[in-house]
């Protein structure tokens, strides 16, 4: 709700409940592996399809703005993942919320949302001062 300031769309909701349930089937592969690994993301990609085609499940088309905001959910998600891998003791998820917040911070922004990135910089601060 924070991020779309009380607004949302079926398809919206759709996506939002739905797009990681691929998942279940594939695994969770973090974002960065994707992104730096073109077939790895094909294979994956098409598991995913396959599996959204063998449930009979068809994802409603997104506008930019509802891409967007999902895409800033899934990114805040990950730098709260890796932020609580950090605070677990496992320094090597530093890198992994400096990329995350780097990613947010070129974000096309709701008007709501910048608020919530300025709270994860908060309190990764203040960890720092802990």
């Amino acid at each position: 709700m924070v991020l779309t300031e009380g607004w949302w769309s079926r398809a919206l909701i759709a996506h939002a409940v739905f797009h990681d349930i691929a998942e279940k089937r594939t695994g969770d592969v973090p974002f960065p592996m994707k992104r730096d690994n073109a077939n790895l993301k094909a294979m994956f990609d098409q598991a995913e399809a396959k599996f959204y085609a063998d449930i009979g499940l068809t994802a409603p088309l997104l506008g930019e703005y509802e891409h967007t905001l999902l895409k800033a959910a899934d990114m805040l998600q990950l730098c709260y993942k890796a932020r609580k891998e950090i605070c677990m003791g496992n320094l090597l998820a530093r890198r992994i919320l400096r990329n995350g917040i780097s990613h947010l911070r070129g974000l096309k922004w709701p008007s709501a949302a910048p608020r919530l990135l300025e709270n994860l910089l908060k309190d990764v601060e203040n960890e720092r001062e802990t």
